[in-house]
């Protein structure tokens, strides 16, 4: 029989200077994790033997474990009170954090580059902080002791600047396959129908998408002018589309429109000249075309019947009106998920063909507004078509979003796509089903028989988008409440992704019993910068360490791994005291012996320790020492 003890750290090979400090370690101190024992007189073990763990000190972080399963959500948009996701334009957007172990400080790190990355709404992409929230009261062991984390969100108040546009190549490209960079130019200002691709195919050659810069919502403008045009043309906006990605059509859209590389270019909105009157058009699911469908169908705002207050147009602008009234340019114009479209001069007056402003025209009639934009279309880029040689439209005004960081989607040089940093992107590629449910959402849909207003949320007092930050990080539960008591799970934010794809951050994140922080009720600050403090105490997430002796012969069998293994034992997260981090000591009551299967004596001059998790990956979550003593003897 013997008994072995073996540490990260050995005395023997720590040299100490004249005052007996340590100065330097030798082979035999390695990680608290990881080590390697020698022995200057070989450890002999008789033929037969079973080994077993006796005890195990480790010193183990106060850390954060998480693994590929961890994951909450943040929904920026209207906070739903008795209703569910889809009476809303918004879905939240899922956040996970690479798996590891994170100590306080790497944790906030790690959750403020999660969100950050995530495809928020483009005003307050990449503007939040996480910081480390501290107790402030109790007595002296327990203040300024870690509470939680504080999730600061900032969104952008003021108009962005009108873009200056450089004219190079990246800035105005392709919205389809038939279109190429020979069919057309563009200088900064002026966008160009320099010739057809051939002869034989000149309807849709010239349809160009400006994929750089999300079009501000907080009041900005995209204005085009078409005096300079004999012929048709297309100016509107659309989600970030491809053209090598479905011919620059979302997934969604009907099968029976999608038609082939001559396929009309898409627009989530767009404004029409087809050589006898100006039409108005937005991409919506249902409608007049097929109302109980659910692909996206290109719709008609039959601008010209509305009968609500103050209506500018009773008839189709015809050419006529165009020169009568001075009409040379379409403005839209976006108020937080509401979008205006208006005719009018250059530099003079222009007149709504669909506002989401009572003011202005009829807001409550969907037959005669556009689509409130969505996740998918809360990104909208310009986008335009020619369609005679020598026409040419010029970007008078553009409000666009230049943010560092920001990723367009696009073809690699091998043909594949490459998802951007907004969110329609982002689900192209891994899961399409998202951008139906939310293009069909009630909220999102044009006029039905039972439903006539869409869901607008135009701009608060500090002319951000008028929206509320709310963090779900476990199974919703009744929500009429602020105690959320009632254990029966309600799906209200997160709908149909699945019981796999449920929350379970509530303790980490320091929610506690909640699964649900609405800023209405856990929010501070102002209109523009909020503030969301969980109201309980983060909790450390911890896993259960293995024991791994390598170059023993025992045999063990690891079903995370479906294979053999070199576990001796299992460190429960719990020590014998109920402690989970600090300075923890496990002795099992009861010790589980492993055959060694050796039939002769084994002479060992080393013995090879790591602390390891299920899937045997070495922690990273421990310090100081680590003691672990086996027994060994003959087998009974």
């Amino acid at each position: 029989m013997s008994l072995v003890i073996l540490s990260n750290t050995q005395d023997e090979y720590i040299r100490k200077n004249n005052n007996e400090f340590v100065v330097a370690t030798g082979n035999g101190v390695s990680s608290p994790q990881s080590f390697i024992n020698h022995f200057r007189s070989p450890l002999v073990i008789e033929p037969n033997s079973e080994v077993a763990v006796e005890s195990v000190k480790i010193n183990k972080a106060p850390t954060f474990d998480l693994d590929d399963s961890n994951l909450f959500y943040l929904y920026y948009g209207r906070e739903l009170v008795n209703v569910n996701a889809c009476e809303s334009t918004k879905e939240p957007v899922p956040i996970t954090i690479p798996r590891g172990s994170y100590t306080v400080t790497a944790m906030a790190d790690a959750l403020e580059t999660a969100i950050n990355r995530s495809s928020m709404n483009p005003e307050v992409w990449n503007k939040y902080k996480v910081t480390v929230n501290l107790n402030a009261s109790g007595n002296n062991s327990s203040k300024n002791s870690f509470q939680n984390f504080v999730i600061n969100q900032v969104s952008n108040t003021t108009t962005a600047p009108d873009i200056t546009w450089a004219g190079t190549a990246d800035e105005l490209v392709a919205a389809n396959l038939v279109t190429n960079a020979s069919n057309y130019a563009w200088d900064g200002s002026d966008f160009l129908k320099a010739s057809d691709v051939n002869a034989s195919n000149t309807q849709n050659d010239c349809s160009v998408i400006m994929p750089k810069y999300p079009l501000s919502s907080c009041s900005g403008v995209f204005e085009v002018s078409f005096a300079d045009t004999s012929g048709f043309w297309d100016i509107g906006l659309s989600r970030n589309t491809v053209a090598n990605y479905f011919n620059g059509q979302p997934p969604n859209i009907n099968v029976n429109i999608r038609g082939d590389k001559e396929a009309e270019p898409f627009y989530d909105y767009v404004v029409k000249w087809d050589g006898a009157y100006i039409k108005l058009y937005h991409a919506v699911t249902g409608g007049d075309r097929n109302p109980n469908k659910t692909e996206i169908n290109i719709d008609e705002i039959e601008y010209y019947n509305n009968t609500g207050s103050a209506p500018y147009f009773t008839a189709l602008i015809d050419a006529a009106k165009i020169s009568a009234s001075g009409l040379d340019s379409v403005r839209f114009t976006l108020y937080g998920n509401a979008l205006e479209v208006s005719v009018g001069a250059e530099g003079g007056t222009f007149y709504p063909l669909a506002s989401p402003i009572n003011t202005k025209l009829n807001n409550n009639d969907r037959r005669y507004n556009c689509k409130p934009t969505n996740n998918a279309t809360e990104c909208l880029f310009p986008k335009m078509a020619l369609y005679t040689i020598a026409d040419f439209l010029i970007l008078t005004t553009f409000n666009g979003l230049d943010q560092a960081g920001w990723i367009t989607p696009a073809n690699t040089s091998d043909g594949r796509f490459t998802s951007g940093s907004d969110w329609y992107s982002n689900q192209v590629l891994i899961n399409p089903r998202r951008i139906r449910f939310i293009d069909g959402r009630d909220a999102c849909r044009p006029y039905n028989a039972s439903d006539t207003t869409y869901s607008y949320s135009l701009l608060n007092a500090s002319n951000s988008p008028d929206y509320n930050m709310v963090l779900i990080t476990g199974p919703e539960r009744d929500l009429t409440t602020n105690s959320q008591t009632d254990i029966t799970l309600t799906e209200t934010y997160v709908i149909g992704f699945g019981d796999a794809r449920r929350g379970n951050m509530s303790g980490v994140l320091g929610c506690g019993p909640l699964s649900v922080l609405e800023q209405s009720v856990h929010g501070t600050g102002n209109l523009n910068s909020i503030f969301l403090t969980p109201p309980q105490k983060s909790e450390f997430m911890t896993h259960s360490g293995f024991v791994r002796v390598n170059n023993l012969t025992g045999v063990s069998y690891n079903g995370a791994k479906g294979s053999i293994s070199k576990i001796l034992y299992q460190i429960p997260r719990f020590d014998n005291s109920g402690a989970t981090e600090g300075n923890l000591y496990h002795a099992p009551g009861e010790k589980t012996y492993i055959e060694l299967g050796n039939t002769e004596s084994m002479i060992l001059n080393q013995l090879d320790v790591d602390i390891v998790d299920k899937s045997e990956r070495v922690v990273n979550d421990l310090v100081g020492s680590t003691v672990v003593v086996l027994y060994i003897r003959k087998v009974r």
